[in-house]
Order: C-alpha cells, then sequence, then structure tokens
C-alpha cells in the first residue's frame, strides 16, 4: 500500500518533462504549431516515466527515483542556460570556454545530489510535496499564459480570407517568375569593407546573363520577419502592430503565408511552389499548390532546434541538426532547376534560402562544414567571418548553376528576381540598434538583382526596395495595377515592443 502511495504522490517527474516545453511554447506561441511542441513533450514525458518508474522497482523506493529523475531532467534542460551564463563571464578574456568543464561540473553536482538521496534516512515525502507544489505553478503560469493567447486571438484562428482560388483567369502567355530570398545577403560595398571580400565577379556574371543589378539597393526592415511578410504583401508592416508598438506575431505569420503575391498570382492562372526553409515564416505555405523540400517535421523544427540548444545536448545540437539544414539548402537549389518540367501553367517559385546567413553549413565548394551551434546571427570573428565568406561563395555558384539552366531551359517567357531580406550585422548591436547609423546602413544595404526576359529595367531604380519589386513586376508582366507606394526603410527597436523606426534618410546617405 506505501508503495502505491508512492507512486501516487510522485508527479514531479512528469511536471519537470513538461516545463521546459510549455515555458518554451509559451514564450513564442505565435511562431509555432502546436503539434511541434506537443511531440517532444510527449517524448520526454515518456521517457520521465519509464525511467522513474524502473528506478523506482529497482530502489523499491518511488520518493527517491522521483528526486533523482527530477533532478536529471532538471540539470539536463538547465545546462545551455549555464554555458551561456558563463560565456558571459568570460567574454572579455582571452579564456576559451568548451563544454568539458562546465559538462564535468554538472556531472559532478548531479553525482553530489544522487548521493545524499540515496543516503539520506528521511521519508522525503514531504519534500516530493513542496517540489510538486512549485513545479505545478511553473506549468500552470505557462499553460494560462498559451491558453491566454489563444483565446485572445480566436477572431485570427476563424479567419478565412482568401486563401486560394480556382483559376479563373489562366493565360499561358503570362511569364514564368523565379522569386528567389538569399537570406542575410549583403551589399558588396559592406562586404570588402568589412569582410575583405569583392563579389564584383559574381554580379558581374549576373550582368553578363542579361541581369539588371541595382547599384543601392536596399531592404525596407532590417530581420527576416518583418522583411518577408512585408516583400511578400507588397506593403508596410504597420497595420500588424498595435498602437502601443506591441506586435501580433499571429498576424506577421499568417499574413506572410496567404500573402498577397501568391493570391494575386494564384487568380490569375499560376500554379504556385514554395520551397521549404526551415523557419516557420516561410516552412509551408497553405496558399501554395506545392510545398517542396520539407522533411522530417521533428527535426524540421525551429522549436526542436531552440529545445535542443538549451540541453546538455548543446555541445552537438548542430550536428544533430546539420545534415537537414544542408539537405534543405541543396534541396532547393535542385527544385528551382526542375520545377519547369512538371509545371502545367505559368508557375510562380518562392524559394527563401538560410543562406549565407548561419548556420554555416557550406564551404565555398560545396565542402560540408560542421557549424559548433545553430544560432543566428553574423559577428566579427575571424572564424565567422571566413564561414560567411565561404557559404556565400557556394551559393554565388549554384545561383548561377541554377541561372544558367533556367535561361537554357525556358520554354516561357521568365522573370528571376534574386534578393536578400536584410544585409549583415558586422556592426550591429541589437541592444542599441539605433546607436550607430553606420551598422543601419550596413544592415539594410541588400544585395538585388533582376532579369526581365525583354530586358526593360527601366522601372527598376538603382535604390529600389522589395516593397516595390513586384507591385512594378506584376503591373508590367502580369495585368497589375498596382500603385507604387512611397519608399521608406524602417528599423525595429525590439520584439517585445515592436517600434518601427523611420530610417530612411540614414539607409539612403553615404557612409562617412
Amino acid at each position: 500500500m506505501a508503495i502505491i502511495e508512492q507512486k501516487a504522490s510522485v508527479i514531479h517527474p512528469i511536471l519537470f518533462a513538461l516545463f521546459p516545453i510549455t515555458f518554451l511554447f509559451s514564450q513564442n506561441v505565435a511562431q509555432i504549431y502546436p503539434i511541434e511542441a506537443i511531440i517532444p513533450g510527449l517524448l520526454i514525458t515518456a521517457i520521465s516515466i519509464i525511467s522513474w518508474y524502473g528506478l523506482g522497482v529497482i530502489s523499491k523506493n518511488y520518493f527517491k527515483s522521483g528526486l533523482i529523475i527530477s533532478t536529471g531532467i532538471f540539470l539536463f534542460f538547465f545546462y545551455g542556460h549555464y554555458y551561456e551564463f558563463l560565456v558571459n563571464i568570460f567574454v572579455n578574456t582571452d579564456i576559451s570556454l568548451g563544454h568539458k568543464i562546465p559538462l564535468i561540473s554538472f556531472v559532478i553536482i548531479f553525482s553530489i545530489i544522487i548521493s545524499f538521496i540515496i543516503i539520506t534516512k528521511k521519508k522525503l515525502d514531504n519534500l516530493t510535496k513542496i517540489i510538486n507544489a512549485i513545479v505545478i505553478v511553473m506549468v500552470l503560469l505557462s499553460v494560462v499564459n498559451i491558453a491566454s493567447f489563444y483565446i485572445l486571438n480566436s477572431s485570427e484562428f476563424t479567419n478565412n480570407e482568401l486563401v486560394k482560388t480556382d483559376y479563373f483567369d489562366s493565360n499561358l502567355s503570362y511569364p514564368n517568375i523565379y522569386y528567389i530570398i538569399l537570406d542575410g545577403y549583403g551589399h558588396n560595398d559592406y562586404l570588402k569593407k568589412y569582410y575583405n571580400y569583392d563579389n564584383s565577379e559574381f554580379l558581374s556574371a549576373l550582368e553578363n546573363r542579361g541581369f539588371f543589378v541595382p547599384e543601392k539597393p536596399t531592404s525596407n526592415y532590417p530581420a527576416t520577419i518583418t522583411s518577408l511578410t512585408s516583400l511578400l504583401n507588397m506593403e508596410y508592416n504597420d497595420k500588424l502592430v498595435n498602437e502601443n508598438g506591441i506586435p501580433n506575431w499571429l498576424k506577421f505569420y499568417e499574413a506572410a503565408k496567404n500573402n498577397k503575391i501568391m493570391k494575386y498570382l494564384n487568380k490569375h492562372g499560376y500554379e504556385i511552389y514554395n520551397l521549404d526553409s526551415g523557419v516557420y515564416l516561410t516552412r509551408h505555405m497553405p496558399i501554395a499548390d506545392h510545398n517542396l523540400c520539407g522533411t522530417n517535421f521533428l527535426i524540421n523544427s525551429e522549436f526542436s532546434t531552440e529545445l535542443f540548444r538549451i540541453t546538455m545536448l548543446k555541445p552537438v545540437y548542430g550536428q544533430i541538426f546539420e545534415t537537414e539544414g544542408r539537405e534543405r539548402i541543396n534541396c532547393a537549389f535542385t527544385s528551382l532547376n526542375e520545377v519547369h518540367k512538371e509545371a502545367n501553367n505559368p508557375f510562380f517559385i518562392f524559394a527563401h534560402i538560410i543562406a549565407p546567413h548561419t548556420p554555416y553549413l557550406f564551404g565555398p565548394n560545396g565542402e560540408h562544414v560542421s557549424p559548433n551551434d545553430l544560432e543566428f546571427g553574423n559577428n566579427k570573428s575571424p572564424k565567422d567571418i571566413e564561414g560567411y565568406i565561404g557559404q556565400l561563395q557556394y551559393v554565388n555558384k549554384k545561383i548561377l548553376e541554377n541561372v544558367d539552366n533556367i535561361l537554357e531551359n525556358k520554354e516561357n517567357n521568365t522573370i528571376i528576381v534574386i534578393t536578400a531580406d536584410h544585409g549583415t550585422r558586422y556592426l550591429l548591436d541589437w541592444e542599441c540598434p539605433l546607436c550607430n547609423e553606420e551598422a543601419i546602413r550596413e544592415r539594410m544595404a541588400i544585395f538585388s538583382a533582376f532579369y526581365f526576359y525583354d530586358e526593360n529595367y527601366n522601372t527598376i531604380e538603382k535604390d529600389i526596395t522589395p516593397v516595390n519589386s513586384f507591385r512594378k513586376i506584376l503591373n508590367a508582366y502580369v495585368d497589375g495595377e498596382f500603385k507604387i507606394i512611397e519608399k521608406h526603410n524602417y528599423f525595429v527597436t525590439n520584439q517585445t515592443s515592436l517600434v518601427f523606426i523611420d530610417v530612411t534618410d540614414i539607409a539612403t546617405s553615404e557612409d562617412n
């Protein structure tokens, strides 16, 4: 009977397994499909229950086995935070902190706690009750936050505004359109200035193939979410932020996934292709006829990546996900070459490729590079500069291969737009993004290139921004009547109070 009572009263191992999942989900609830949290949650909970029960059977004490398993789960999920804390301590020193010492210290802590639990003569029932209560509150706070979000935004989930329509204007004379977003591809001026790399050979190669490469293109926004939402909808994002500057991220994601470009082209008979990027915003587009390059749902998940990053798997989590990321990028380049063979109508293919942005998975010739981690953002270290330029060179190579194949095999008039969502971040400090005007110029300056089958580039200015690119393309080639809107560059202060600051004068001014 005592054993049965012990089993019934020990619930904290399950709750400790659930808390990291529910907490991470609650902090990113607008950006994650619930299923992405449910699958790892069930897996970790099952492991926790089996481990607790098995250890209890062996020890004949479910109080002690529960405390041992809960301690292990806590340390397993706390390791990433502990490691980042140590990194921040040694950030301004010459000490290179690996994972050996932090891992050994965690093993020592775990061993001490286990030893105390094993040798103690105390019943531990009161301690179990206290821990149960604490973790119940922790989990409930996250659950309440999740529930509040879905309740407050319930109208967004029932918004069935046009997602897809039947073709009603199938005009086979419309051109095939390729829209390729190369994430974090910086402008050549800043590649030369801060990365010691001259990209002129690649730019000239595009021009020799009939592309127009604008001299001073800039992004409308400095980050992927805001930039892609804007360019896919051909408008600014002010409607997606309330009067207090608080973003509704769900609206951003829904606006991107059911965007105006794809809606318009769908109505005009286009077959829509989306190439899975691996990031939530552009991973799966419900409006597309075809979503290609999506693979394992658990691995192909930003949630799983972030979850692994905070655990004791942090030393190797980059290697766990790198193969998937590498295959996804190569799949995108392959698909760009293949779509024309299977499409039955004029087609629009959208490819958001996470390169040359981190993680750095390729060397200049496509050789495999194993990243230490998958954190986004370039910095000033020689290793990161080498990684960025190496991956950029590989992207250049694959883009030229794709362009040659597309232009050689085109059976219809073809338009190709290649651009970046934002520039590099050698100078940018997200803690104070507006403190350095040169950092703003660097971040907003991007690479862009346009190929029109008739080579009529009169409407593409040397300083064009993405918000107007497709307004002009659709007007000229797909019977559009879109108004050309005033050009602005907006910087974002942070993600909790999303305030758009007009930095057009800074972004378009000459460097000091």
